[in-house]
């Protein structure tokens, strides 16, 4: 058994016990935060509001004026038309502490999928989120991080597409909690 000595233990017991409260917390606002993701992925809306407290504020990016929507009903017209088709989101990095919530994300989705003339092709863009939570651990704030976006586009349909989100997925780094 290891000893510490008092004023490692005094530290470390304010140090959990104060500002890292939500630690027993996380593994839970983990699983609520991708199953967030995979609603929006679905486009089930009934399971992307109840994710939502009433009063959420969405912010597109800070560029410039227009893109901060406030309200459950405004912010859920916003997923509705971001929604790209057959998307899939991979989380690279998910991070959790108090109240907030940093994702780093890789998005998929289909180009052509109803044109048979075309050749099938997907896209894949990475995103930055912070999310804030309520005392009630629903999303009060949404916000992407403006970056000077790459939209990679690949030839492949469904199948491909589906293949490389699996990949991207093996490379996503995944935080143990230790207590």
């Amino acid at each position: 058994m290891t000893y510490y000595d008092r004023d490692a233990l005094d530290t470390f017991i304010a140090e959990v016990s104060g500002e890292l409260r939500d630690r027993p917390m996380r593994a839970a606002i983990d699983g609520k935060i991708r199953h967030f993701f995979k609603c929006i992925d679905e486009a089930d809306w009934d399971g992307v509001r109840m994710h939502l407290s009433l009063d959420a504020k969405l912010i597109g990016d800070l560029v410039g004026p227009g893109d901060i929507f406030i309200g459950i009903d405004r912010v859920m017209k916003w997923f509705t038309e971001a929604r790209n088709h057959n998307q899939l989101t991979a989380h690279q990095l998910l991070l959790i502490d108090r109240g907030r919530v940093t994702c780093y994300v890789t998005h998929f989705w289909s180009l052509n999928a109803d044109d048979m003339d075309s050749k099938p092709e997907f896209c894949k863009t990475r995103e930055v989120y912070i999310i804030d939570l309520d005392d009630s651990h629903q999303i009060r704030r949404f916000e992407r991080r403006y970056h000077e976006q790459d939209e990679l586009l690949f030839d492949g349909g469904f199948k491909e597409m589906k293949r490389a989100f699996e990949k991207a997925e093996l490379h996503a780094i995944e935080l143990k909690e230790t207590f």
